[in-house]
């Protein structure tokens, strides 16, 4: 096996994000621009284009069509009105030292390892970005994923961050230059209090805010919406609010779904050294008193008892045969006239 130059790779990158088989010339022409924009104004563009294109069918990248008529001879070299990418399955994975890739040292770790030729040419375009010097400016992943892979590729470093190629001594946020940037949180004042209640429906959001906001001050003096994963992921955000954090409170269905979320936000919130996630007690315990349960999947015993566990004593058993027996209770249900009528204020003094 050859080398590649990297104007093939770069076509070769190019073309086979278009997810087709058959690709025109103009296709074909548009790619390698793109990806070698100093080729614009060379004379012998033509001829580097050619040759690149040689170069994929020598590797069995690229096939050429077989009948002499489906080529544009109108000047020289020859080219073809259409290429077709040859089947990936053909070579699944290669290692990366037999692609004649010259790695930087602090890529040098790609050589021992197997790769496939989708992570094999991205690790070849981080390589060729380590490779030019510019200032060092901290920017988020999506935003270097695009100058890395290029259009239509913005989530690819969150994916490779997931993969075995994300370690000690290998590709790395700080490698990249990049931070990841926590999702904000949507959150509203209510009073002076240092406890924030995060709601995950946004109309319970709306109607506990409201109903806070209109009430005398209580224990909580911001009230955020935040549901499921995205929670989880947005709680580093309470880090930046213009005040201190003391408590989280969560409200949200009793469900499966809904009491998997604290979980996971707490061990985020411990690592930026915020307060573990609660439950917000007063709304769970009106949630109890005035819902009507639906049906959904029962949850097995082992799973109900530990999400239950997150609740408090008094509700941890009614919680956990909701869940056992098929059932929930939306948010809904305590809505906006409830907590008036519950003077829900009252219950936070509290909390």
């Amino acid at each position: 096996m050859t080398e590649l130059s990297p104007a093939a790779w770069r076509l070769r990158r190019c073309l086979v994000s278009l997810d087709r088989e058959q690709i025109l010339l103009a296709e074909v022409w548009a790619c390698l621009l793109s990806m070698s924009p100093g080729l614009v104004a060379a004379p012998d563009r033509r001829h580097q284009l050619r040759q690149a294109i040689d170069e994929l069918v020598t590797e069995s990248w690229l096939a050429l069509p077989s009948d002499p008529n489906a080529f544009d001879r109108g000047r020289d070299p020859p080219l073809p009105r259409r290429v077709r990418i040859v089947a990936p399955t053909q070579r699944a994975t290669r290692v990366g030292t037999a692609r004649g890739t010259s790695w930087r040292p602090e890529m040098a770790w790609a050589t021992a390892l197997t790769l496939s030729d989708q992570d094999h040419d991205d690790l070849v375009c981080i390589n060729e970005w380590l490779g030019v010097e510019r200032p060092r400016i901290i920017v988020p992943p999506r935003e270097r994923s695009l100058q890395l892979f290029g259009a239509g590729r913005e989530d690819r470093l969150h994916e490779l961050s997931r993969s075995r190629l994300f370690m000690d001594d290998r590709l790395s946020w700080d490698l990249l230059a990049c931070a990841p940037v926590p999702p904000p949180l949507v959150w509203s004042a209510v009073g002076p209090g240092a406890t924030m209640l995060v709601v995950s429906g946004h109309e319970t959001f709306a109607s506990v805010r409201r109903t806070l906001v209109e009430a005398p001050a209580t224990a909580v003096g911001l009230v955020a919406h935040g549901a499921g994963s995205y929670f989880a992921a947005a709680i580093p955000s309470a880090r930046t609010l213009d005040r201190t954090v003391e408590r989280i409170l969560y409200f949200g269905d009793i469900s499966a779904p809904d009491l998997s979320t604290p979980a996971g936000a707490t061990r985020h919130a411990l690592v930026e050294g915020l307060p573990p996630v609660e439950p917000a007690q007063p709304l769970y315990q009106l949630l109890l008193r005035h819902g009507r349960p639906s049906v959904t999947t029962p949850s097995p015993v082992a799973e109900a008892r530990e999400l239950a566990a997150w609740m408090s004593e008094p509700l941890r058993a009614d919680v956990g045969n909701l869940l056992v027996g098929g059932l929930r209770l939306a948010q809904e249900w305590v809505g906006y006239e409830t907590l008036l009528a519950e003077q829900v204020w009252t219950l936070f003094q509290e909390a």
